[in-house]
């Protein structure tokens, strides 16, 4: 598949029902992944949240299609401000392991998005990548406790739902 009809495609609706169509497009070719990822990096609005939904939906049918990407994607991240591809992106990471070479990284960056005024949709999936790493870094873990309880005051209902699970979590493993 061309990266212009890919994005055509895209650009058909913006509805779940065509979002699917790519991703059964891209699930039976898995090379297109790379297009449809190039289109989440490279094109302009609104392609990128577009194609970043679409990755969402096929790293939810098979996860792997993503994993040669998680060292961009880290690096994207840090560079890109649009919303929609930040929560998609996340979105996507908090389902993979972390790659001990990039902890540092990933860490930084989700955290610098956590803090920031962003939409709870993103900075939720910002903590759940802070707490996965503490998973591994234990020694991180007080200093997620009082990142996450600081942040709560302000927080939306959702946020403070997922923050709550989270410290719960998080408090009963450094009792330990």
């Amino acid at each position: 598949m061309q990266k212009n009809t890919l994005e055509e495609l895209l650009l058909l609706e913006l509805s779940k029902r065509n979002i699917k169509i790519v991703v059964h497009t891209i699930n039976d070719l898995p090379e297109n992944f790379t297009i449809l990822w190039d289109i989440v990096k490279n094109s302009a609005p609104p392609l990128p949240a577009r194609a970043s939904w679409a990755i969402t939906h096929c790293c939810d049918r098979n996860i792997n299609l993503f994993v040669p990407y998680i060292d961009d994607a880290i690096s994207f991240l840090e560079k890109n401000k649009d919303q929609a591809v930040l929560r998609n992106v996340l979105r996507t990471l908090t389902k993979l392991p972390v790659k001990v070479d990039k902890m540092g990284e990933l860490f930084d960056v989700s955290l610098s998005i956590f803090e920031l005024n962003y939409p709870p949709a993103v900075r939720v999936h910002a903590m759940q990548i802070l707490y996965n790493i503490s998973l591994i870094e234990k020694e991180l873990q007080p200093e997620l406790i009082d990142i996450i309880e600081n942040s709560m005051f302000d927080a939306s209902t959702g946020l403070k739902n997922r923050a709550e699970k989270l410290l719960k979590k998080l408090k009963k493993q450094n009792k330990k």
